[in-house]
C-alpha cells in the first residue's frame, strides 16, 4: 500500500515538472527569480508613496510581491503568474509570509491594468513587445512601469539604474505612461 502511495507521489511530481516545462516552452519565458537587491532597487526607482495599486506581471514565486507589500503595507499588491506549478510555489510563499496579496493564475495579457499605478516586470523581449501594445490600450496617464533588463521598444525611459548583484551588472529601467 505504501509503495503505491510513493509511486503516486512520484507520478504527480513528474507530471508537475513536465507541465511546468511545457508551459515555459509555450510562453517562451523561463522562471528566473529576480534577485532581492534588484527588487529593492526596482521599488526605490518607482518612488512609490505607499497607497498605489502595484502589479507584478509574471510574478513567479511571489518574492517581489511579498517584498513590496512588506515595504508598503497600504499598497494593493497583485501578482499574475500563469504557470501552475510556479503559481502554487508563490501561493505557498504568500501564505507563509502572512501578507495580504492578491495572487492570480492568469495570463498577463488578460489582466485588467486600467486602475494600476505601478507595474513591475522581468519578462523576455517578445513578451515586452506584446505587453507594450496592451499598455497603449489600457494604462492611465502616470502609470509607472519598472522593468528588470528588458526594454519597451517605443517608449522613452524616464530613469535607468545599473545594480551590481552577484558580480554582474543588472539594468533596471523605468517608464511612465
Amino acid at each position: 500500500m505504501f509503495a503505491f502511495f510513493i509511486l503516486g507521489v512520484v507520478f504527480l511530481l513528474i507530471i508537475c515538472v513536465l507541465w511546468t516545462a511545457i508551459e515555459h516552452f509555450r510562453l517562451g519565458v523561463p522562471f528566473i527569480p529576480t534577485p532581492k537587491p534588484v527588487i529593492q532597487e526596482m521599488i526605490d526607482l518607482a518612488r512609490m508613496n505607499g497607497d498605489e495599486t502595484v502589479v507584478d506581471l509574471g510574478a513567479g514565486d511571489a518574492r517581489f510581491c511579498i517584498i513590496a507589500k512588506r515595504r508598503y503595507p497600504h499598497t494593493r499588491v497583485i501578482g499574475y503568474e500563469v504557470v501552475p506549478t510556479v503559481w502554487l510555489l508563490g501561493k505557498i510563499r504568500i501564505w507563509l509570509s502572512g501578507e495580504d496579496i492578491e495572487w492570480k493564475m492568469e495570463d498577463a495579457m488578460t489582466a485588467d491594468l486600467s486602475s494600476v499605478n505601478v507595474i513591475f516586470l522581468y519578462v523576455a523581449s517578445e513578451m515586452m513587445a506584446r505587453l507594450e501594445k496592451k499598455f497603449k490600450q489600457e494604462l492611465k496617464m502616470g502609470t509607472k512601469i519598472v522593468s528588470h533588463v528588458f526594454r519597451l521598444r517605443d517608449k522613452i525611459r524616464i530613469r535607468e539604474k545599473v545594480v551590481r548583484c552577484n558580480h554582474q551588472d543588472k539594468t533596471i529601467i523605468m517608464y511612465e505612461w
